[in-house]
């Protein structure tokens, strides 16, 4: 019995220590303290009696101040005074607390909603593309699926960089940056999507996200991996490619996702083959494609500028696009001269047996396996 008594009194101190650590605890020993200070300094100056001396407290905290009961020493009136003060700025600071305690909670309840939305939208996703990295190369690739209307996943484990990819996928913020030429005042511009959270960036920007490490399976496996298209490394470091490629190899026989593609990116091309290695099925090089565009625009301006009408500039919808011949009726077996009158679109190559034809003669008979690719608006 004795044992029972000490370990309940044990446990007792244990939960009254930690509850004095929380926000509720930080309110209500200060509040329990100035009371039996009020109430044994009423009683030793005042010569009151406990009851009247806890009356005469209560009221002076709650500012009710009846006057049935008042100091007539003026040690009690001084201490009335002090007391008096420091109650009032008690009271006033758990006020505050209190209104602060409230609003980070109703804020923490809302994130918790916004992030349940967030996460049954992604549950729901079908036929989705997965990026991992929100580097200037992920949010540009997730800006032409934007433009594709094709659904994706942007995962990113830093706040900061992710925050500035949904600012570049942000329609309202981009068409600001666009304009900043227009504006004398540069300082006068206003982009009120820089002070938004995550999550309103997102919801306004229609963009699903993870703010995870994309090198873990387990993250990948919430991205939605085994009902992906596709899957896009797009880190900077070759290593961390790789790794998620692995990774992703790894799940997919578990989950059933044979016809997963993925694409990555490579920083150092010596690194090229290591990524095809892992499973890559392509494997692009931001360098390569920019030097190859600094190129034409300094060969052949013209084509330069085509490339920056169709990729860059806002409002042009005309991509290269590809469609099995097949999907048209009355094409299999007739000549390319055909092709524009039948789909009214300009055919530019023929893909037959995994070799392309560019520019294929207008007398060239279209077989029923030929995928022919077009410019096409999307």
């Amino acid at each position: 019995m004795f044992g029972i008594v000490i370990q309940f009194i044990r446990n007792f101190k244990t939960n009254v220590h930690g509850w004095k650590h929380t926000a509720a605890g930080q309110l209500v020993v200060p509040f329990i303290l100035l009371i039996l200070v009020g109430t044994f300094g009423y009683r030793v100056l005042e010569g009151w009696s406990l009851l009247d001396s806890l009356y005469a407290t209560i009221i002076t905290i709650t500012t009710v101040g009846y006057g049935d009961l008042s100091p007539q020493t003026p040690v009690g009136r001084i201490f009335a005074i002090l007391f008096t003060l420091i109650a009032i700025g008690l009271a006033g600071y758990a006020i505050s607390a209190v209104a602060a305690i409230v609003f980070e909670r109703q804020a923490e309840y809302q994130q918790r909603l916004d992030y349940q939305r967030r996460m049954e939208r992604i549950k729901a996703l079908n036929n989705h593309i997965i990026v991992c990295g929100a580097t200037i190369f992920g949010h540009r690739t997730c800006a032409e699926l934007q433009q594709n209307k094709k659904p994706f996943v942007i995962v990113e484990k830093d706040h900061e960089t992710l925050k500035r990819a949904l600012l570049y996928l942000h329609d309202g913020y981009l068409k600001k940056i666009r304009q900043e030429h227009l504006f004398e005042d540069l300082d006068a511009m206003h982009y009120e999507e820089e002070h938004m959270s995550l999550e309103e960036l997102a919801e306004d920007a229609g963009i699903d996200y993870l703010l995870a490490d994309p090198l873990s399976e387990r993250v990948l496996i919430q991205a939605g991996l085994q009902k992906a298209d596709g899957l896009v490394t797009a880190m900077d470091d070759d290593l961390d490619n790789v790794a998620v490629i692995l990774s992703a190899r790894d799940i997919i026989p578990k989950i059933g996702n044979e016809g997963l593609r993925i694409v990555s990116r490579v920083s150092d091309e010596s690194n090229w083959r290591r990524l095809y290695l892992a499973g890559a099925h392509k494997v692009v090089s931001p360098s390569f494609i920019g030097g190859f565009n600094a190129a034409t625009q300094l060969l052949d301006q013209h084509t330069g500028d085509l490339f920056d009408a169709m990729i860059i500039t806002q409002g042009t919808n005309l991509r290269m696009k590809s469609f099995p011949v097949n999907n048209w009726d009355g094409l299999v077996g007739n000549s390319c001269n055909m092709f524009k009158d039948v789909t009214g679109m300009l055919l530019v190559a023929l893909r037959r047996d995994s070799e392309f034809i560019f520019s294929p003669g207008a007398d060239m008979i279209l077989q029923e396996h030929d995928v022919a690719l077009v410019m096409a608006e999307i």
